[in-house]
């Protein structure tokens, strides 16, 4: 079992392409992440890795992984792959540099890694989120709420930036977990470069904008929904499924998948998305290595 890790999207791309078309729902964020680097490639800040790798079985590729996030503790992210392939990853991973404290994805495969991590530095494991990714059925379309739905633009950006912001720090209190020290956001250049391509959109009221969702650009036939905010004093008045459909109902006029990731502490965004005709394919999980 071999490791080959690629600094270059492109390169890993086009060396990845035969999984990530025989198996683009599983592999939608590794997918969309890669794409959108090698559509966008921006400089990579000092200190910060960005690599994705193929576990390579002979001359063919059995599971796909990237380390790719922009923020600290720039966790690595995993396909399914064979346990054979996860512990060779694992193994590569104990000589990389940051240290690696986080392992997201497919659920088997990144326990796998984050426990032979765990093990060889004398750690634990902590489950720092539970996620589900579902794939769109049968769209049901609700009635529309008052307002109308747009593109998101760049005078939107500040807007977008802070829901963006408040997008995770709410899941985690709605979920009744702590806050996350280390929560996602943009690498430079990228809320621009996502509004520019058109994958945000807002709910407006009286030109006030009181819901947003996002998606990512098709990655193999697939597009994945999020995320999906509506600030408290909007919520309950229908806007995020509205806009759901909305964008959802694209997907699939431009002959697309349409996909979303659903935390499963917060029932109330997996019904919504139930409701619409979104149904699970797997779980997935956001891991952290802490020490003893």
């Amino acid at each position: 079992m071999r490791v080959q890790r690629y600094e270059d999207a492109a390169t890993f791309l086009s060396r990845a392409q035969d999984v990530l078309r025989a198996e683009p729902v599983t592999t939608t964020v590794i997918g969309t992440v890669a794409g959108r680097a090698a559509a966008h490639p921006s400089p990579v800040a000092s200190g910060t890795p960005q690599w994705w790798a193929t576990l390579e079985d002979g001359p063919h590729v059995v599971g796909l992984a990237m380390r790719a996030a922009p923020w600290s503790p720039f966790p690595v992210h995993v396909g399914p792959m064979p346990e054979p392939a996860a512990a060779a990853l694992a193994d590569a991973l104990l000589a990389e540099q940051p240290t690696v404290t986080e392992v997201n994805g497919a659920r088997e495969a990144a326990l796998a890694i984050a426990a032979r991590l765990a093990s060889a530095s004398a750690s634990s494991i902590e489950t720092a989120m539970h996620l589900r990714l579902h794939e769109l059925a049968d769209l049901e379309v609700p009635a529309d709420p008052p307002g109308r739905w747009r593109l998101a633009t760049v005078a939107d950006g500040d807007v977008v930036l802070d829901w963006y912001e408040r997008f995770h720090a709410e899941a985690d209190e709605q979920a009744g977990r702590p806050p996350d020290p280390n929560p996602p956001h943009f690498a430079p250049g990228e809320l621009e470069a996502r509004i520019d391509d058109g994958l945000m959109s807002l709910w407006v009221l009286d030109d006030l904008p009181v819901h947003l969702t996002a998606w990512n650009s098709p990655a193999h036939g697939v597009v994945r929904v999020g995320p999906v905010f509506t600030p408290r004093e909007h919520r309950g008045r229908g806007y995020a499924a509205a806009a759901v459909a909305r964008v959802s109902a694209a997907a699939l006029e431009a002959g697309h998948r349409a996909v979303l990731l659903t935390d499963q502490a917060n029932p109330t965004s997996n019904a919504l998305y139930e409701r619409l005709g979104y149904r699970p394919v797997t779980d997935m999980v956001n891991l952290r290595i802490v020490a003893n």
